[in-house]
């Protein structure tokens, strides 16, 4: 084998013109849609980054809500329970209020019971009383006095008596 210079320089201007032609045709298509493709994913880069800084302030705005909900939700506990407290306090007030109006008026009642069983015991003992002073009268005087009479003694004696 052997080696001729001019097939050396044909290799030569072949691996030249095989160069720019790939470099014309492969090359900077290539680099074209490398570039853009870098371009593409940095773009996605900076919207996932973009994102990310969304999606924390969101997180921040949504822990403000959740501890501002916190706050409402054990505010109108407190007020619920506040509220409770004072209803509760009035019911019972109302009620020893009623019961203290039904204590009161079944004293009224007793006391005016007492009174009226009172009357009649003591209506019922004038009439037995003023028989029996009748009675007595009869035996020691041995005549008959008159009602009238008896009346009239018996009534005078109680109104010393109250």
């Amino acid at each position: 084998m052997e080696i001729y210079p001019l097939d050396i320089v044909i290799h030569i201007i072949n691996i030249i013109v095989l160069y720019l032609l790939l470099r014309l045709i492969i090359y900077k298509p290539l680099r074209k849609f490398m570039n853009e493709r870098t371009k593409k994913i940095q773009d996605q880069l900076d919207s996932a980054a973009n994102a990310e800084k969304e999606a924390l302030a969101n997180k921040e705005e949504y822990m403000k809500k959740v501890a501002l909900s916190e706050e409402q939700i054990q505010k109108t506990v407190r007020e619920g329970a506040q509220k409770a407290a004072e209803e509760s306090e009035v019911i019972v007030r109302d009620a020893k209020n009623k019961a203290s109006e039904i204590i009161e008026q079944a004293r009224v009642k007793a006391d005016e019971e007492r009174k009226r069983m009172t009357e009649g015991i003591i209506d019922g003992m004038q009439d037995k009383i003023a028989e029996i002073s009748i009675d007595l009268a009869k035996r020691i005087l041995k005549r008959e006095v008159s009602l009238e009479d008896n009346r009239t003694i018996i009534d005078d004696f109680f109104k010393k008596v109250e």
